[in-house]
């Protein structure tokens, strides 16, 4: 395996464990860091990584000073709590002096029912909006249908 740096361009990870040069495997945010030049990161958990990714490790994400201006996160547990990216997406208003990263996040079939309820809360305030004051979310789980899938993206992808 190798690693790189890029200061522009597209990097997608799909199920890999990405190591340092002794072989141990790098935390997900330091693979985030690794990647914070490239235009578009694409990261998908496999099993492995998604078990050694705490909560801690996804609440450390959202204080990263840089990263990539748009990432997708595809593959998430609960671990990755949703109300974390919330608050990080209400620190830049639209029409602001600073843009947040675009960034998608996509759970993973095994959430629990409450947890996709919130989503699914999530998406409906989002979709009800007429005009965002923040960035708004985007969050994709098992269960969103088509439409509110389709009409969250554009909503999504407007404002950025």
């Amino acid at each position: 395996m190798f690693l790189f740096s890029t200061d522009k361009g597209e990097v997608v990870l799909e199920r890999v464990t990405v190591k340092n040069d002794g072989g141990t495997a790098l935390s997900f945010t330091n693979v985030i860091e690794k990647f914070a030049g490239a235009c578009t990161l694409e990261y998908h958990f496999d099993d492995e990584t998604l078990k050694q990714t705490s909560k801690a490790d996804f609440d450390r994400f959202w204080t990263l000073p840089r990263f990539a201006s748009n990432i997708q996160l595809i593959g998430l547990s609960e671990e990755c709590d949703v109300d974390s990216y919330l608050n990080y997406l209400k620190k830049f208003k639209i029409r602001g002096y600073e843009q947040p990263p675009c960034i998608e996040l996509y759970y993973r079939f095994e959430i629990s029912d409450e947890y996709k309820a919130r989503l699914e809360s999530i998406a409906d305030e989002t979709i009800a909006i007429k005009r965002f004051e923040t960035y708004p979310p985007f969050v994709c789980f098992p269960g969103l249908g088509i439409l509110k899938f389709s009409t969250l993206h554009s909503a999504f992808c407007n404002n950025y």
